[in-house]
């Protein structure tokens, strides 16, 4: 007689056949579909850097630093007159 504590600890050895094979595609698939997924993260790695672009400091921004500092100088001195 079978009973619920014979079927204890057995698993899907008390599984039918067809049952068993269902189980075993499907965990299968996942498990393929997992690794596939996996290797494209983990195959997606970035290069190496490469040297970033120089920005010259040539007129433009050398005269905007000049003014800067002229108007920051101005403020300076009108402070120290009141």
């Amino acid at each position: 007689m079978i009973t619920v504590s014979n079927l204890r600890g057995l698993g899907t050895a008390f599984l039918g056949p067809k049952l068993k094979t269902m189980k075993y595609l499907f965990s299968f698939f996942i498990t393929i579909a997992l690794l596939l997924l996996l290797s494209g993260l983990l195959a997606a790695q970035p290069g190496m850097p490469t040297a970033p672009a120089q920005a010259p400091i040539d007129g433009g921004l050398g005269l905007l630093a000049a003014a800067g500092g002229a108007y920051a100088f101005k403020k300076l001195r009108s402070k120290e007159t009141e």
